[in-house]
């Protein structure tokens, strides 16, 4: 079976995207013309080529589950930080927690991002002054 009848599969059996598979397939001819422009011959380059591109594939496939963790994991964090911010009242405070998350607020008990960007001189400067459509 080819690499391509595979994949084909794949995406009949709802495994894989079309627009994976399509880069998956665009992947393959790059590497096997790599490989038999360095002297394989067409079975050996085919051979290889699945290989190298089916292993990049489960590679990236475990990355994207790693960042999809991470995404969780931190989603998770910020929300719990916003539940258990307080206002000088003592009661929650949602909305005063949000504008914590983008500046300053000796009420809150986390990072923000103001801080985070003078931390970091490659971060995108926020001010909370300017609205959603003028960032």
């Amino acid at each position: 079976m080819s690499f391509q009848d595979c994949i084909n599969q794949a995406v009949a059996r709802n495994l894989l995207k079309d627009g994976k598979a399509k880069e998956a397939l665009e992947l393959f001819d790059e590497v096997e013309a790599e490989l038999r422009a360095q002297g394989y011959d067409a079975a050996k380059a085919e051979i290889a080529a699945a290989k190298q591109v089916s292993e990049r594939l489960s590679f990236e496939k475990i990355e994207a589950k790693k960042r999809k963790i991470l995404q969780v994991g931190k989603t998770q964090e910020i929300l719990d930080n916003m539940r258990g911010y307080k206002n000088l009242s003592g009661e929650s405070d949602f909305a005063k927690a949000a504008q914590a998350m983008l500046d300053s607020d000796p009420l809150a008990g986390y990072s923000n991002c103001a801080y985070q960007a003078a931390k970091d001189p490659r971060a995108i400067p926020l001010k909370i002054s300017q609205g959603p459509g003028n960032i």
